[in-house]
């Protein structure tokens, strides 16, 4: 998902998270009723994160600032039936849905390969299916703590005038030239698919 900010007051991914719990809410709690009234099963409450997708680019140059990585914990939390790209990520997952566990917490100490690391963002945080804390030092000795939500996700993309839905498909497009939307598996897309139909009732309906 792309988030527009056509100026310097528009919504952040906070406030445009929690705008859409509200939204989503609303429509559960209304549409709940009269489930109930007709009898019929009722709609589970929504579980909605909204997560930082940093740039391939920030995060090459943020883990070239460390001269020495101390670890990097990933934090997992509940999916809206996304799927983990990478088999360490899916096995982690499995392992928490064994044991009736919402959330979890992965960590790698010392760590010395780059390329792992950006591979392991790119898995995890840059596809929205964790977050990821780092500590380490600088060359000077400084300590450092970085979180995803610190990695640049932010771009300039050219227009002239006023964005209107119109220009939906080019701004897509514009990132997906650059690297900068990860590809859906097979196995996300077929879920989406089947969604398909709900989320336009959902969208009709606010």
């Amino acid at each position: 998902m792309i988030l527009v900010k056509n100026e310097g007051q528009s919504p952040n991914l906070k406030s445009f998270q929690a705008v859409l719990r509200k939204v989503v809410d609303r429509y559960t709690r209304e549409a709940n009723r009269e489930r109930d009234k007709a009898d019929l099963p009722l709609f589970p409450n929504a579980v909605i994160n909204i997560v930082n997708m940093p740039l391939p680019d920030s995060i090459d140059e943020t883990i070239k600032e460390f001269a020495k990585i101390k670890s990097i914990n990933l934090r997992f939390f509940p999916l809206n039936n996304d799927i983990d790209p990478a088999p360490l990520l899916a096995y982690v997952r499995s392992t928490m849905d064994s044991v009736d566990s919402k959330t979890g917490n992965l960590t790698f100490n010392s760590p010395k390969s780059a390329n792992g690391i950006s591979n392991l963002f790119q898995d995890s945080i840059a596809s929205g299916n964790a977050s990821a804390t780092v500590t380490g030092e600088k060359q000077d000795g400084t300590k450092v703590k970085i979180t995803d939500n610190q990695l640049g996700s932010e771009l300039q993309i050219p227009s002239a005038g006023n964005l209107s839905a119109d220009d939906d498909e080019r701004i897509a497009n514009y990132c997906k030239s650059r690297n900068y939307l990860p590809e859906a598996s097979e196995d996300n897309k077929a879920l989406y698919g089947k969604a398909l139909n709900i989320l336009e009732l959902l969208v009709s309906k606010i």
